[in-house]
């Protein structure tokens, strides 16, 4: 018997230092699956959890006013209704073959991208 507290699904963002995002809705046990290899594996990306930062050290390389503006941003969304939470990803037999490499991706589908976030003015270096 679960939880009566545990949600059905949570809208998971990881964010690149550029702004540009990817996105997943998965249940409890997928979103610590998706934290934990993110953490381990997508270092440097900005992690949330239904429009707030997952925990301080998920801050990758974003600024604290940077972060506020994602979370707002998310938060808008979700309150607005623009995810469907009511069911998490389900996790299917995928399995794809990269030369002779055999990767699964956790039985997840590839995260698909999201919306970029304007979240600051950064200008590639020139090259000398």
């Amino acid at each position: 018997m679960g939880k009566a507290s545990e949600k059905a699904a949570y809208y998971l963002v990881r964010v690149y230092p550029d702004g540009s995002a990817k996105w997943a809705i998965r249940d409890e046990a997928g979103m610590q699956s998706w934290l934990e290899y993110n953490r381990e594996n997508r270092w440097g990306n900005a992690l949330f959890v239904d429009g707030k930062l997952a925990s301080p050290k998920d801050n990758g390389q974003l600024t604290p006013e940077e972060i506020a503006i994602i979370e707002t941003a998310i938060t808008d969304e979700l309150e607005r209704g623009l995810h469907d939470l009511s069911k998490p990803e389900r996790i299917g037999p995928q399995v794809e073959y990269f030369g002779g490499m055999r990767d699964t991706w956790m039985g997840y589908r590839p995260e698909p991208n999201r919306a970029a976030f304007d979240i600051h003015d950064r200008v590639p270096s020139p090259i000398s």
